[in-house]
This record gives C-alpha cells, structure tokens and sequence, in this order.
C-alpha cells in the first residue's frame, strides 16, 4: 500500500480545486498509517472493517460518485453513560449523556467525509477572513489560546464583556440551516458541487434512527456470545425488525447525534452564516468574537455605552440566533461584564438591575478577576476531588500490598472487594503495584508529563498565558502546584494512618 502525494498544510492560501481536495484526503486515507486510524472495534450490526474492505471502500468512491448515495446505512445503537460532574456547591454528582454508536462502515465513510469538510471549511474560513472566530474542534486552536486571546483583549482596554452559549446545541440544529451551510461552503471551493453523496451521508445523520442497546442485548430469541456483531447478516437484522423483536426508533426532524466523526465539523459549518455576521456587526463597534463550539464571548471597547446600548446589542444576537439559527441564547444565561481597566477590576451587570456587582469572568476553563488570571475554581476543585480519591485509593494499594508480601493480610477472599483481590493477587505474583505509576504521575510528581498529569495542562496554559503579556498576572502553574503540594502531604497522611 503506496504512499501519494498530499497537499501542502498551506493549501488554504492558494487557490484550489474542490476535487483537488477531496482526491487528496482520499489518498492520504490510503496510507498504512492513517487507514489503521479509522478503526473501530466494537460491537454493532455489522463487523470491523479490515485494511482491505477500507480500501476497496476509498477506491470504490474515487471510481464511483453513486456508491456512497446507493449505499444502505444501518440504525446506530444509543445507550447511556453515567459520569460525575463536578459543582462547589452540589460537590459531585452524576449525569447521563446518550451515546449514539454508528455501524463500522457508516463510521467509516463519516471519518472521510469529515475530512473532506474540515478542509473545505479551512478554505472557506481562509478566504472569507473568519479563521480567527471558530476554535473547537480545529488543528492549532484550543480552548487555553482562545481565552487567552479573549482575556488580552479584555484586558488591553476598558471594556463591555457579552458572554453566552447556545442551549442543547448538537440537539437543536436545523436540518435545513446544515444542509445549505454545508452546501454553501463546498460550492464556494472552485468545481465545488453539492452531489449525491453528500445529500445521501447528511440526511444519514441528520434523519439517524436507533435501535436501543437493552433491546438488543435483553432479546432473548438469539445468543450474543462469541460473536463479533449483533447479528449474523443484515438479513436477520431485518427479520428482527419486520417480527417487532427490535425496535427502531423515528427519524429525528432536527439534531445531530453528539460523538460521530461528522458531528463536530458540521457544527462549525452550521455557524458559519452567523460567525459572518456577528463579525461585519461588530465592525462597527471595533469588536471582538470568538465562539468556542456552543459557547461565545464577545468584547466591545467602551464607546461610553450606556447599560441600555449593550442590552440592546445583546437583544440583536439573541434575535438573530432565534430567527436564523433556530437556537436559543437564554437571556438568563447570558452574562454581561463591564471590565474598568485603570482600576482593573470586573463587575458583573445584574440581570434583574442596573447594578454592576464587582466579579470575575469565567471562560474556557479559566478565571479573570481584572489583575490576575487563574484556572477556573470549578476545574481546581474537580482535580482537588478526584486527586483525594486517587491517593487515598493508592495508599490502600500500597499497604495491602505490603502485607501480602508479609505474609501478613490474612483478610479472606470472600471479604474483599474485587480491586483488593486484584491488588492481593499482584503482590503474590510479584507484579508492580497497580496504579502506582499512574497516580503519581497525575497526582504527585511536580513536573510537567505530557499529556499524563494536570500539571502538563498547567505548565501549557502557564507559558501560553505569559507569552508577551504585560497586562495582568498568570498565576495558572502556581495554583496546580499547590494542589499537587496539598495531595503530597494528603497521601503521607493517608499512608501513616495505614500503618
């Protein structure tokens, strides 16, 4: 399997073919390397696709413009999953997110087609001046530069803050908003056509049914084990279905599944109409945008507004996103922030009042209180929670472990948990102790371990924060330090009263 030529990463400032870009992510796909990327292995109605059934795929839409549109899709399989969140007043608790999984060859064709777009959209970013705007989901861009970006801008001058998010984002785009934005975008590439193709792989996913993981799993008319999907053939899907033994559910009228290697390119796509405006709006007013998936913050220079001007520019965008987006900005939700930089203090504009209360903002997981900038007090108090547990957890390892050796924990099987079996059994076989290593690189070493501990977070957004930056503190490292410092001193603790 050859490697081709691709396009240079400078593509987007030269003019372009929209087959030039597609022939040329089709074949980067083709490459080992990056075809091993796009699989999946889990269960679902179909089985794992093989490097040479992704071959045959890409090779098949290189040579066929029918094949994606003649193509039958399956029914995703949606199931819960439960995960804490954490909040300083409710401290932790649980919420429920609906998982939406896609067949392997539907997941496959949405990897492609993803790519595809995403390179589209560059363009279209490029030549229509937006490419600053939009920063989820894009190469280069993350949430700790764009707060940045936000927070120097606020801080550069006197200033009123309009910060807000679009409620149930993914579960309330317009089907027809999408389908001409993606349009829109394709067609705006030189040979861009909005083909078959991509009607059959969108109205896919935006009309997506689902059968449900419990019905699948609870039927008792055939057994799941040992197999590598749900059903033997497509032939015994639909006899499942016609005999009402698998129920499939309606198709969505607005929405887009979360999680799907499409969704979050069609989401920025979504937006672009609006990005454009709120930018040629606020021309006017030497503003600043920058929305980051479902939440935006925006930053006018104080013109000496009165109250009443900036609730009236609220007001404009809420219409705006309610009659062109179909979205709604909840007014009750939105925040808006005065920032008086020869005092250098924030004050947040009550909702029910004239009244500015002195405050802080909070954005992308940080926090502005007009001298200094610091991580958000939700994101310490989450590493704060979850690092009492790890090292509490990883004293108790150690000590059963220790005992073990000894000859000394006595404690029967039938009284232990199943992680203290698993932690008895290591230290009888002589394996390391089991999650020594991880928690204390993510809890308890006080450097930086790429992408492996909360202090490699920190020393980024430290160093990105500082860069050429005058206008207020950064004290981001200094703040994980000393949680890292309390945890230290917590798992000494922890250990002593093992002993």
């Amino acid at each position: 399997m050859g490697c081709f030529l691709t396009l240079k990463d400078d593509f987007m400032e030269k003019k372009i073919s929209f087959n030039e870009i597609k022939l040329s992510t089709l074949r980067e796909y083709l490459q080992r390397k990056n075809l091993k990327r796009t699989a999946t292995t889990y269960k679902h109605f179909d089985k794992p696709l093989s490097n040479n059934i992704r071959c045959k795929i890409i090779n098949e839409i290189i040579q066929n413009n029918n094949y994606v549109s003649s193509y039958r899709h399956l029914p995703f399989i949606e199931f819960p999953i439960v995960f804490q969140k954490y909040n300083r007043k409710k401290r932790k608790y649980n919420k429920t997110r609906i998982i939406s999984l896609p067949s392997h060859h539907d997941a496959f064709l949405y990897k492609i087609y993803s790519k595809i777009l995403y390179k589209s959209y560059e363009y279209y970013l490029t030549q229509n001046k937006l490419s600053e705007i939009p920063i989820a989901y894009r190469t280069g861009h993350s949430n700790i530069t764009g707060a940045r970006d936000a927070i120097d801008n606020i801080a550069s001058q006197t200033s009123w803050v309009i910060k807000g998010d679009f409620s149930h984002f993914f579960d309330n785009l317009n089907h027809d908003v999408l389908m001409k934005n993606v349009k829109k975008v394709i067609e705006s590439i030189d040979g861009g056509e909005f083909t078959d193709d991509w009607r059959s792989i969108l109205k896919n996913l935006m009309d997506y049914r689902y059968i449900k993981l419990d019905d699948i799993i609870n039927n008792p008319t055939y057994n799941l084990k040992n197999r590598t999907s749900y059903v033997k053939d497509l032939k015994e899907l639909d006899n499942l279905i016609a005999n009402n033994q698998l129920k499939v559910s309606r198709k969505h009228k607005v929405g887009i599944p979360q999680g799907t290697a499409l969704s979050a390119i069609l989401a920025n796509v979504y937006m672009v109409e609006f990005d454009e405006w709120i930018r040629k709006y606020l021309q006017r007013f030497n503003g600043f945008y920058r929305r980051y998936s479902d939440d935006f913050i925006i930053v006018i220079p104080d013109q000496e507004f009165s109250i009443e001007k900036i609730r009236e520019i609220e007001k404009t965008i809420i219409a705006k996103s309610r009659n062109n987006l179909f979205l709604t900005i909840k007014e009750s939700k939105t925040r808006l922030y005065y920032f008086d930089k020869n005092r250098r203090e924030i004050f947040l504009l009550s909702s029910g009042s004239n009244t500015l209360d002195k405050s802080e903002l909070n954005y992308l997981g940080f926090s502005f209180n007009g001298i200094a900038v610091n991580l958000r007090p939700k994101t310490i108090y989450k590493f704060h929670y979850k690092g009492k547990k790890a090292v509490n957890s990883l004293a108790e390892n150690m000590w059963i472990y220790k005992q073990t050796q000894k000859g000394m924990y006595n404690t029967e099987d039938e009284n232990l948990n199943n992680w203290q079996k698993f932690v008895k059994e290591s230290a009888n076989k002589g394996y390391s102790i089991p999650k020594r290593k991880l928690y204390t690189q993510m809890y308890l070493v006080t450097k930086p371990i790429k992408r492996k501990n909360f202090l490699s977070y920190a020393w980024n957004a430290q160093k990105i924060f500082s860069q050429s930056n005058e206008k207020y503190e950064v004290n981001i490292l200094k703040s994980a330090l000393k949680q890292v410092g309390y945890l230290q001193r917590k798992f000494s603790e922890d250990k002593r009263n093992k002993e």
